[in-house]
């Protein structure tokens, strides 16, 4: 069971981190894909599985993580 917790951010860190730049990557592992991203300057990174290559998959997929 996964608990996702969620507090309000401060105002100070959305003051120093307005500008978010996102990288992200598509990875295989045993054939299964998976996006992985991280972004600056936050250094907050996540590796999401993908059900396939399609692009609504992958939006859908980014949809989650932002």
């Amino acid at each position: 069971m996964v608990r996702h917790d969620e507090i309000e951010i401060p105002s100070e860190i959305k003051m120093k981190c307005r500008d978010v730049v996102l990288h992200m990557d598509t990875i295989y592992i045993n054939g299964l894909g998976f996006l992985t991203t991280i972004n600056e300057p936050i250094c907050y990174c996540t590796c999401t599985p993908l059900e396939n290559g399609t692009s609504d998959e992958y939006y859908k997929v980014l949809d989650s993580v932002t």
